[in-house]
């Protein structure tokens, strides 16, 4: 995830921001990790049911990968992260290498984060998008709560 950049009324600015994207804030050390595990509690839910753990080999989103939580992939996870209109939305890094790494809260046209480990949902985790470092190969995927099994 890129660096944030002041900007005027001392909201920041990442580098992934465009012109109609906000981030409001950045995420304390506590905040991060209470939204990972509020997204764990919907999304990773099926990959501890099965394996015990929340997230697979280091990655939130290899729950998705592994076919533990329903998604569409690729080309139809673009597609369908592409028909959201914009609005609040957090980032949040994802993988080991990412773990201190803390995220943001933002408004207006979402992210599109290729090529990084980043999950980016709703504040009201209706959606997520779970992009990766394996962009095109595995992932992105593209998940609503209601398609995760209770």
């Amino acid at each position: 995830m890129g660096r944030a950049k002041k900007r005027e009324k001392g909201v920041a600015r990442c580098a992934w921001a465009s012109d109609s994207t906000v981030v409001e804030q950045g995420l304390s050390r506590e905040e991060a990790a209470a939204w990972r595990d509020r997204w764990r509690r919907v999304y990773a839910a099926p990959t501890k049911r099965v394996t015990g753990r929340w997230a697979n080999g280091g990655y939130d989103w290899h729950g998705f990968s592994f076919e533990y939580a329903a998604s569409v992939s690729l080309e139809r996870a673009k597609a369908a992260y592409g028909e959201l209109a914009p609005g609040p939305f957090i980032v949040l890094p994802d993988g080991p290498s990412n773990r201190d790494a803390l995220g943001v809260v933002g408004h207006g046209v979402l992210p599109m984060l290729s090529g990084s480990d980043n999950l980016v949902f709703s504040p009201d985790l209706a959606w997520t998008m779970a992009f990766t470092h394996e962009d095109d190969w595995l992932g992105p995927y593209f998940s609503r709560r209601e398609w995760i099994a209770e």
